[in-house]
């Protein structure tokens, strides 16, 4: 088979292959699953497409897609695709004024909506034209519904083959500061990268033996590229069994019984699998515990595990490492279609280093330091802004707005973000990142950022975790200064942390002090708690704030 497919050629393919292969996995709750094979999902993609078509949009049009990951989502993506049209997903967590910031900016006339957390503020941010079609979990006012469309419209019946530099998706950045941008890729870019994904992960699309095919779990947005392509895309081109959670309050459980073999992930659950053994188990492990650990993580039969959106801790790192699990860092970016840097089943995983660079790559470091990316994925630029797609780019290169280095063995060590470094009022320069690491190890923090721009010294905001929360304020005091004595013990001293501010309060993205990724919006959070920290004075070295 050749190998530079288009996702839509990649679905004819094995709707014609293998039509009795169950290609998705919906979890229903206590432990129930709806199985679609290949047959039931490719009629309902062809349903879907059909509707589509028959609405007459003009050729190119965006239509809009808002919904919590589910197998509906995969099945409308591909409709959209085959309709000839533009998708624009958004995150289920996003905020109601950047929603409505994408909606308008990328034009969309049609929006498919599942659940979401902004449901109730919908109608304020649809013009009266806007088309809205309801997908599972959608409790508000649609024009039809993918449930009417399925049992009423006919199956289209063509196979198109887009050309390879039609722009098949629009994806907006999460944001961290500022509007979003969105990105442009076109149906040629995972035709050109899938396969070496595959490659790399060591997936193989040609086992069709149930008990032999790569089991993916999606429990990250859909709607972030990351998981686009390492679940959506991966899913499709290595004709993987995809299950999809119903969400956080059953995934621990979800994840024990797929038991995935291809898992990628963020730090904050690498982190969180971690402190929930650690509070139940004390190390050094025995090896059945170690296996009974990995069974009761969902992870025991794990061929790759990956993480991205941030850099994992060193400490987690090694501890999953010593249950016999590597996780590998991977370094992407959405203008790259998640494709950068990692290390590979044969290559020793060095601790905080974002890995060697991928066969469709090339990195370099600028005179500034900033990381460049030279990138066979490419994105085709920024949708209706071509200021800011020439801003970033340098030459061929990519400005990925990063700070690292490259090592004599060709590594890839990333400092941080360009603007994220600040200055203290002694003239000093602090990474905020490298402080971050140190407390992120401690399971009664749950989120956190370093500040202190024209302040003597470095200082901490950070959330409790809710098993910091169930601590008492005694016991609590004493494990935050001991890892404040810790740092500040072994760090230099322009680098000490004069304060922690804790809240009771978790960040979230509705509240707009969180990225849909999950990242920290670093001067909102600032801004938020600026006016208590003022009134604040502790020689403690920390403090819990009211809100």
């Amino acid at each position: 088979m050749n190998s530079l497919k288009t996702p839509l050629e990649m679905f004819y393919h094995w709707e014609s292959k293998t039509p009795e292969l169950v290609f998705t996995r919906q979890a229903l709750g206590n432990g129930q699953w709806e199985d679609r094979n290949w047959q039931v999902f490719a009629g309902r993609v062809r349903k879907i497409a059909q509707y589509i078509l028959d609405l007459n949009l003009p050729n190119g049009s965006t239509i809009g897609l808002w919904a919590a990951n589910n197998h509906e989502w995969l099945e409308v993506d591909l409709a959209i695709m085959m309709s000839g049209h533009i998708s624009v997903p958004m995150f289920a967590g996003q905020d109601a004024e950047t929603a409505q910031y994408i909606i308008e900016h990328s034009q969309i006339s049609v929006l498919f909506c599942g659940a979401f957390e902004q449901a109730d503020a919908l109608p304020k941010l649809l013009t009266e034209a806007t088309f809205i079609v309801g997908m599972s979990g959608f409790r508000g006012r649609a024009d039809t519904t993918v449930a009417e469309i399925i049992n009423t419209t006919p199956a289209f019946t063509g196979s198109p083959i887009p050309n390879p530099n039609q722009l098949f998706t629009i994806v907006y950045s999460s944001g961290t500061t500022g509007r979003p941008k969105g990105v442009m890729h076109s149906h040629g870019t995972p035709a050109l990268v899938m396969p070496k994904i595959m490659e790399l992960a060591q997936v193989d699309n040609l086992a069709y033996n149930s008990a032999d095919r790569c089991r993916l779990i999606s429990y990250l947005p859909l709607a972030h590229m990351a998981e686009r392509v390492f679940l959506a895309m991966l899913g499709l081109y290595a004709n993987a069994e995809i299950y999809f959670s119903s969400g956080p309050d059953q995934f621990a459980e979800e994840i024990r019984s797929v038991q995935p073999t291809f898992f990628f992930s963020v730090p904050r659950l690498w982190d969180r699998f971690k402190n929930a053994v650690e509070q139940q188990f004390n190390s050094p492990y025995t090896e059945p515990q170690r296996n009974a650990i990995k069974e009761q993580l969902g992870l025991a039969e794990l061929k790759f595990a990956l993480n991205a959106s941030a850099p994992l801790t060193v400490s987690t790192g090694q501890w999953f490492r010593g249950l016999g699990i590597d996780i590998r860092e991977g370094y992407g970016m959405t203008e790259t279609f998640a494709t950068g840097t990692t290390f590979s089943i044969e290559q020793k995983v060095i601790d905080g280093s974002a890995g060697y660079p991928t066969e469709l790559i090339e990195a370099k470091i600028s005179a500034a330091g900033e990381i460049l990316l030279k990138a066979k994925g490419l994105m085709l630029g920024y949708f209706k802004n071509q200021e800011a797609t020439q801003k970033t780019m340098e030459g061929d290169w990519y400005r990925t707005g990063d700070t690292g280095r490259i090592d004599e063995q060709g590594r890839l060590w990333v400092n941080g973000r360009v603007g994220s470094v600040f200055k203290t009022s002694k003239g000093k320069f602090v990474h905020p990142e490298a402080i971050e690491e140190s407390f992120f190890q401690l399971p009664e923090i749950e989120q956190l950022i370093a500040f202190g721009h024209g302040r003597k010294q470095p200082c901490l905001i950070a959330s409790l975790s809710e098993y910091g929360k169930n601590l008492n304020h005694e016991q609590l005091c004493e494990r935050i200064k001991q890892q404040l004595e810790q740092f500040n013990n072994s760090c230099a001293n322009h680098m000490r942390v004069d304060t922690i501010y804790l809240t009771k309060t978790e960040w979230s993205s509705a509240s707009g002090l969180l990225t849909p990724t999950q990242k920290p919006k670093r001067q909102r959070i600032l801004d938020h708690y600026q006016k208590e920290i003022q009134n604040q004075n502790s020689n403690q070295g920390f403090v819990i704030l009211n809100h």
